[in-house]
């Protein structure tokens, strides 16, 4: 079966069992705290995206991949993950420039994460040996995208909650 028909089904599973663990169990809970209570672990779980630079260290994946695509993956996710650091050290301090360093961090993930999209179909990343990226893909990403989507939905309710 084709590797990426094999990827998208994995995902999609990954992607409907953390949204129901989320949704049941995460959710409720995140939206009895403050707003900075809620966010901080969303933004702590980001941060991990600094194992992207994985994607360059030599024999990880395969040296066919083009070393300008996998630069971009890796220094996309670790450009967020710092914003993401930043960001949830001030909201962790209670910071007036929290909120401006969120909303930072969620423009430059979606940029990122919208650059990796076009780069995997441009090159058909999946059809190369991707090693411990493909794990990345099916257990952490589903994370990833869920914890985004949380911080701008807590993002764009702030207002409402105040």
């Amino acid at each position: 079966m084709n590797n990426n028909i094999l990827l998208v089904l994995q995902v999609i599973a990954s992607a409907l069992a953390g949204g129901l663990i989320f949704i049941v169990y995460l959710m409720p809970r995140l939206n009895k705290l403050s707003f900075e209570q809620a966010v901080l672990p969303m933004l702590l779980l980001q941060v991990y995206r600094f194992t992207a630079l994985t994607l360059l260290v030599s024999g990880q994946v395969d040296s066919n991949i083009p070393q300008s695509a996998l630069s971009q993956i890796a220094w996309g996710d670790y450009a967020s993950a710092v914003i993401a650091l930043v960001a949830a050290f001030v909201v962790w301090r209670r910071g007036r420039l929290s909120v401006p360093l969120i909303w930072l961090f969620v423009v430059v993930t979606i940029v990122d994460l919208m650059n990796v999209t076009r780069i995997i179909f441009d090159i058909n990343f999946f059809s190369f040996y991707i090693g411990s990226t493909w794990t990345f893909m099916m257990w952490y990403l589903p994370w990833l995208v869920i914890s985004l989507f949380y911080i701008l939905y807590r993002l764009l309710n702030k207002s409402k909650r105040a």
